[in-house]
């Protein structure tokens, strides 16, 4: 019987008869797959990355790295290759289907290997999640996944897209020899039943284990931490690593490049029980060479006296990593402190005090590739549930390299850069409604009628959220307004340092949305009835946008340490619960006034209005005074601060406005055509109005970042002056408006270089388009959180009915896959005036990509409108960038031999000429297989001329350059570029081509 263990990552084989073990096989990852078997090889999948074929006696015949690289990452608290085994392995025929990778993002790959060599036969990048284990039905393999499933030529790996998977097969488990039945028992106990009466035996019981913690006494006692990742850059007898697990809860992760040494360490420490508990791995590599994740480590040592590698010092964590040396019994400490140059700290709901939805956070770009996913900030408990559009949480936060979730009665906090969880603490529990946010036709007035509701902790009447409470983080305190009561918790280790009741008369008064500037706190206060007044949440919408319809009557501020009231205001109407209070430049920038929603409610209740119009106020932060004021004849539902230029963005959708004493639709009212807007940005220092947009609709809140306000839908402008902001055009060069179309419902995100939203995100800083998360799906509420240098991906709406994602978090990754969509006008084959002057073209190519230069490579492929790619067997390659060295040639087309390239585009289908031009040209050939010298020979001809004469492709690649680039200068071109290919020998090659224009 074979057994594959998660815990040591060994390969059991079991003596079916008496259980004894006749061997065991270690793997560098944990084996989560069932092997698989013939009579004469074993094939077993590891997360290592591995796939591993071994004799009936154990030993290793031969085996195969799933992905293009050694990078690895955190999977479920687990140190694995990035492209772990995503499916069970299936023996087909002789062949070995492998599957390797999880998420789409970093790839996945489907190989058939031969079985005997382990040499493919053919392999294939996928772009679905996949599950289970392939299956053979006639002549295709069908691998199945979320989000997709694949179909493939057995034979010949060719995708058939029309093929539709067969249903899953449920086998009935084979019988075993004398009626034989195996069952695993919680703690990994395995029991073998049988017909008829044995003699128990019992396997694997340990005894007493002495271990010598004197070095680890001492690294522990000098690095002060306790918890986290220890790498073990090193080994020598396996001692250190022993004490660390028995005197720490640090996880460990050791490493040593002599398999030998390995071995015998690994062997004597499971013999011993240490990896029982799941907190040891063992590596047979060179730590500095084995894909290391950056940050993750809290620890960093070696059993040698050599020297730790420099460059691991990037996976040091950083706010306060150790790194130890030890050399002839001294032990020095170095630390890795504060955060990362150029990242930035996500501390409000909408980023800010200021509203901004942005961070500062150049790290965070493309490409993306994962950091790690799964453990326990997955865990449903940590946050809001409900089905479909039900209950939304609260937007997670995060402070000095912590996420701060917020689930039903819980507050916790993880480390960003592992996942692992740091804390919990108990806050109040609320009853959650199902449906739309609060609403349900089984409770149309939820607030004030729904029983079950009002029989918890913090019931409706006392909550301006439909689900969750508002909170804000600091470095030394997190203030949560829990109803009454504003609590605050120790960002390190979750107590509860002080809480505090609103400052004024009333006692019934309720905490609403709370925002922090220095040592001062600034928050919204209502009444009770207030909120039954309004008759919160009888509309339907409870989540996201139910905030800003329940009036807020005070504003108060007070000192944040002490609780002490600085001062407060009434509202005349009501002030915005959340977005309409905006901190920055010293002041508080409110808005006063009643949405129609509440208005209508109030006035329904008997409730008396004020005869002033709605406001909007700048308030002096210390004392509460008024600086500026101005009546606001448009409706407000938010305002923006935008620190940098001090300008303060107040946005009204749809061109609703204050006539008569109430509010005026125009679009309800049918008097206007389309959806207008009006937009103005004033001076915050005087209310001095700079600018306005009232001829475009558009969708609030707006994001800011640096020179751009960019709305809800996607369209940007210009901070300074309110005009629709610009871009060159990838195709032309010239100047032309921007934007681009997100999926799903919610606002934007934004850092320096992305723009997120909850299923993908726009390339701000190379401006190569966007990207979907394909096989990934996040929640409602916006999830996709750049922080600390790392885009945070909390498991938010993990309830609602569809393939749930996990808790993840992503980094760059510049070897990784990333093709945009381009969202420029300028993007196809309709454009009307002609290439810039440097213009490259990537064939083959998923979508766009910018390269260090800021050069745009627009994608060819045979549906490019305009271009001309022919041959009697054309095929398109697409390759993994790890594997080859670099995203330039890891895309192209085989066996073509006519290529046209329009050097000009007009409106419609086909090519335009467009005049002569004398242009240099750059080729770049990189072969997919690579072949031998004397496989791939062909020439190139270039508008006619003769450029390349038996061009072998083999001959002029290295193993460290597999790309091959020839420039030809001169060129004149008269229309479409057109390119001449003549194969000798195999087919042809090109992957992409650059035209500089003289």
């Amino acid at each position: 019987m074979l057994v594959g263990c998660e815990h040591n990552g060994a390969l059991l084989a079991l003596d079916l008869e008496t259980g004894a073990e006749r061997w065991r096989f270690y793997t560098d990852g944990p084996i989560r797959m069932a092997p698989i078997a013939d009579a004469e090889r074993i094939a077993v999948a590891s997360d290592d990355g591995h796939l591993y074929c071994l004799d009936h006696a154990g030993k290793l015949l031969w085996k195969f790295r799933g992905g293009p690289s050694e990078r690895r990452i955190l999977a479920h608290e687990r140190l694995t290759s990035a492209w772990p085994a995503g499916a069970a392995p299936a023996l087909i025929d002789g062949r070995i289907i492998y599957v390797a990778g999880y998420w789409p993002l970093d790839g996945v790959f489907v190989h058939a290997l031969d079985a005997r060599t382990g040499v493919p036969a053919w392999s294939r990048v996928a772009e679905y999640r996949p599950t289970g284990r392939p299956r053979r039905v006639g002549e295709t393999l069908f691998v199945a996944g979320h989000h997709g499933s694949g179909a493939y030529d057995f034979a010949t790996g060719v995708e058939r897209n029309n093929d539709r998977p067969p249903p899953p097969e449920n086998q009935p488990p084979a019988a075993l020899p004398g009626g034989r039945t195996i069952e695993v028992q919680p703690g990994g106990k395995i029991v073998c039943f049988a017909e008829q009466p044995a003699s128990e035996r019992t396997y694997g019981n340990r005894g007493p284990v002495q271990v010598d913690t004197s070095a680890a006494d001492a690294v522990l006692a000098a690095a002060a931490v306790k918890d986290g990742y220890c790498i073990v850059a090193g080994l020598t007898d396996g001692v250190l690593v022993e004490g660390l697990l028995a005197k720490s809860n640090l996880s460990v992760l050791a490493f040593d490049g002599d398999a030998a040494r390995v071995d015998t360490v690994r062997r004597r420490l499971d013999a011993a029980g240490a990896f029982d508990g799941q907190r040891l791995a063992m590596f047979v590599a060179d730590p500095a060479s084995s894909g290391l994740p950056p940050f993750i480590a809290s620890l960093i040592v070696s059993e040698t006296d050599a020297p730790v590698a420099e460059s691991l010092r990037a996976s040091l964590r950083p706010f306060g990593g150790a790194w130890v040396e030890r050399a002839k019994g001294a032990v020095q400490v170095s630390r890795r402190e504060g955060p990362p140059p150029g990242t930035d700290q996500w501390t409000h709901e909408f980023g800010n005090a200021g509203n901004t939805l942005s961070v500062r956070d150049t790290l965070v770009k493309t490409p993306l590739g994962s950091l790690w996913y799964g453990g326990p900030a997955s865990a449903a408990k940590y946050y809001y549930a409900g089905s479909e559009h039900g209950a939304n949480p609260v937007s997670a936060e995060v402070i000095d390299g912590r996420l701060i979730l917020q689930g039903n009665g819980l507050l916790s906090a993880f480390d960003i850069y592992t996942g692992r969880r740091l804390w919990e603490s108990p806050v109040p529990k609320m009853h959650v409604f199902a449906g739309l946010g609060i609403h349900s036709k089984n409770n149309p007035h939820p607030v004030r009628d729904a029983k079950p509701a009002q029989d918890v902790e913090l019931p409706p009447r006392q909550r301006c959220r439909a689900t969750g409470m508002n909170y804000v983080s600091a470095s030394d305190g997190i203030y949560v307004a829990a109803g009454p009561n504003l609590i605050r918790f120790d960002p390190v280790d979750g107590r509860r340092t002080a809480e505090w009741k609103v400052p004024l008369d009333d006692k019934e008064l309720c905490w609403g949305a709370v925002r922090i500037s220095g040592n001062t706190l600034v928050a919204t206060v209502f009444s009770p009835q207030d909120i039954i007044d309004a008759d919160a949440g009888a509309d339907g919408n409870g989540g996201e946008w139910s905030g800003d319809r329940m009036p807020m009557a005070h504003l108060v501020a007070i000192d944040r340490g002490t609780g002490r009231l600085l001062w407060s205001r009434k509202a005349a109407w009501g002030f915005l619960n959340r977005g309409g209070v905006a901190l920055g430049g010293g002041k508080v920038y409110c808005v006063d006034l009643l949405l129609e929603v509440a208005r209508e409610k109030f006035k329904e209740a008997g409730r008396g209005f004020p005869q002033t119009p709605p406001m909007l106020y700048a308030l002096d932060i210390q004392t509460g005074a008024e600086v500026w004021k101005h009546p606001l004849e448009w409706r407000a539902k938010g305002v923006v601060y935008a620190a940098d230029r001090d300008l303060l963005i107040v946005p009204c959708r749809n061109n609703v406005q204050w006539k008569d004493g109430d509010w005026f639709n125009g679009k309800k009212a049918k008097l206007v055509d389309g959806l207008k807007g009006d937009m103005r940005a004033l001076r915050g220092s005087d209310g001095t109005l700079l600018w306005e947009v009232n001829d475009e609709s558009y969708d609030d809140p707006p994001l800011v970042l640096g020179d751009l306000l960019i709305t809800r839908d996607g369209r940007s402008f210009d901070l300074a002056t309110g005009k629709r902001a610009e871009r060159l055009s990838p195709l032309t060069g010239l100047p032309e408006p921007w934007s681009f179309k997100k999926a799903g419902c919610n606002h934007l995100i934004g850092c320096d270089n992305l723009v997120t939203w909850r299923a993908g995100f726009f390339d701000l800083g190379g401006t190569a388009g966007s990207m979907r998360l394909k096989g990934m799906e996040a929640g409602c509420t916006p999830t996709l959180i750049p922080s600390g240098g790392v885009l945070m991906i909390p498991n938010f709406g993990q309830m609602h009915l569809r393939a749930r994602m996990s808790a993840m978090a992503l980094v760059h990754v510049p070897d990784n896959p990333f093709w945009g969509e381009s969202q420029s006008a300028g993007g196809g084959a309709a454009a009307v005036a002609p290439l810039a002057a440097h213009t490259a073209f990537n064939f083959g190519a998923p979508g766009w990509r910018a390269d260090d230069r800021g050069l745009q490579w627009v994608p060819v492929t045979a549906r490019s409108n305009g271009f001309v790619v022919k041959g009697d067997k054309v095929e398109w390659y697409n390759l993994h960038p790890a594997s080859v060295g670099g995203w330039i040639g890891a895309t192209g087309v085989l066996g073509t031999d006519e290529i046209a390239i329009p050097t000009q585009f007009r409106g419609g289908k086909g090519a335009a000429g467009g005049g002569k031009r004398t242009c240099d040209v750059r080729l770049h050939f990189l072969d997919p297989a690579p072949s031998k010298p004397g496989e791939r020979v062909f020439s190139v001809a270039l508008e006619g001329r003769a450029v390349l004469e038996d061009f072998d492709i083999a001959r002029e690649a290295t193993p460290a350059a597999r790309r091959v680039v020839r420039e030809f200068r001169g060129i004149e071109i008269d229309g479409p570029l057109d390119i001449r290919l003549t194969a000798k020998s195999g087919a042809t090659v090109l992957s992409a081509v650059e035209l500089i224009a003289r």
